[in-house]
C-alpha cells in the first residue's frame, strides 16, 4: 500500500506514520522492536482490534509480513 501511495503522491516522509501517513512529532510515535514506526493513535486502534477479535495472544507488528 505504501508503494502505491508513493507512486501517486511521491515518497512518504520518514516522520510519517506507516499506517495513516500523517506527519507527527517524534513524541507521538510508537516504535515496536522491529523498527517500524506508527503513531500512537494507529497502534492503539490496532491493539483495540486485536482485543475485540480475541487475538491478544497473537499481538504482532501491523506490517503483514513482519515477524
Amino acid at each position: 500500500m505504501a508503494e502505491k501511495i508513493e507512486q501517486e503522491l511521491g515518497p512518504v516522509s520518514q516522520d510519517a506514520c506507516q499506517i495513516c501517513y500523517e506527519e507527527k512529532s517524534e513524541k507521538d510515535f510508537f516504535k515496536p522492536y522491529c523498527g517500524h514506526k506508527y503513531c500512537i493513535d494507529c497502534y492503539r486502534e490496532h491493539l483495540r482490534q486485536l482485543i475485540i477479535t480475541s487475538k491478544v495472544l497473537n499481538i504482532r507488528c501491523c506490517q503483514v509480513d513482519c515477524e
